[in-house]
């Protein structure tokens, strides 16, 4: 019987095409159809692309070069790999689509754009955070921030997004950019019931030898960990180590990506926990 490993390289990469392929289709649909404006590098290149009238696609591609040289040194090679193909697809898919020759849009109703481009953009980039990916953009900055400094992402997001929410009211009126505020707001609430960064899982981790595992946690995902030795197997009693490690869900997922490539036979165990008390730096 064949199964799929969800934690597998290819079955992350299918997933990462299929959820760009969608945040691609609602940018050339619902989005640009409107001229509503999108965050980060996605807005950015909306408005270089409005004022210039280059193409999108290019331009959200080339924005991206720098927080993928940086996504590459820093926040590591399969995470690129999984952001370039998301930053591939959409670009792809944001060009394709008016060569196909369909309706430049499903409706001219900008509430129903404004609405239908934040909830599928919102889906999106949760699933693709959840998987361990991103769409890329300011994600790049804003996740080595996050796992460098432990800054929030609004920290870095909100800044940024505010200048580009005035510029667009600068360059298109004040509804246009009272319209963007308005997906902006829907695609955070869409975004957070998929993925929130700041929810903490407690992860207890069994096995033989955990001192690589250990050192992974430390040095990749930069948390401290609490290891028990000589803890003793109830069915085979022999002596196992555990360790317990609080991660957000971005670590977690780092966690599962690496862990039985360095120890195969590591029992996890995770859960969702309300808080943390003592030393842990608790991002708000």
């Amino acid at each position: 019987m064949f199964k799929i490993n969800r934690h597998s390289f290819t079955f992350k990469i299918i997933v990462t095409i299929f959820l760009s392929v969608i945040y691609g289709l609602a940018i050339a649909f619902f989005l640009q159809p409107s001229h509503l404006i999108s965050m980060g590098l996605t807005g950015i290149a909306q408005l270089v692309s409005s004022i210039t009238h280059l193409n999108f696609g290019m331009l959200y591609f080339l924005l991206n070069i720098p927080g993928i040289i940086l996504s590459f040194c820093k926040l590591g090679k399969r995470f690129t790999c999984y952001s370039v193909t998301s930053i591939i697809v959409v670009t792809l898919t944001t060009d394709l689509v008016p060569l196909l020759n369909l309706p430049e849009a499903f409706t001219q109703d900008r509430i129903l754009n404004c609405m239908f481009a934040a909830m599928i953009m919102g889906f999106a980039l949760g699933g693709l955070l959840k998987i361990g990916s991103s769409s890329g953009g300011l994600d790049f900055y804003a996740l080595y921030c996050f796992k460098r400094f432990g800054i929030p992402f609004s920290y870095i997001n909100l800044p940024i997004n505010a200048l580009i929410v005035i510029l667009s009211g600068s360059l298109f009126g004040i509804e246009t950019m009272l319209y963007s505020i308005i997906f902006i707001i829907i695609r955070e609430i869409i975004l957070n019931v998929f993925y929130t960064n700041n929810q903490k899982i407690v992860v207890w981790i069994i096995g033989d030898d955990l001192t690589n595992i250990a050192n992974y946690i430390h040095n990749n995902i930069g948390r401290g960990t609490s290891i028990f030795k000589a803890v003793e197997g109830g069915y085979t009693h022999n002596h196992k180590e555990v360790i317990m490690v609080v991660l957000n869900v971005f670590q977690f997922a780092m966690l599962k990506e690496e862990i039985h490539k360095i120890n195969p036979n590591v029992f996890v165990s995770a859960t969702k926990v309300y808080d943390v008390l003592g030393n842990y730096r608790v991002n708000k």
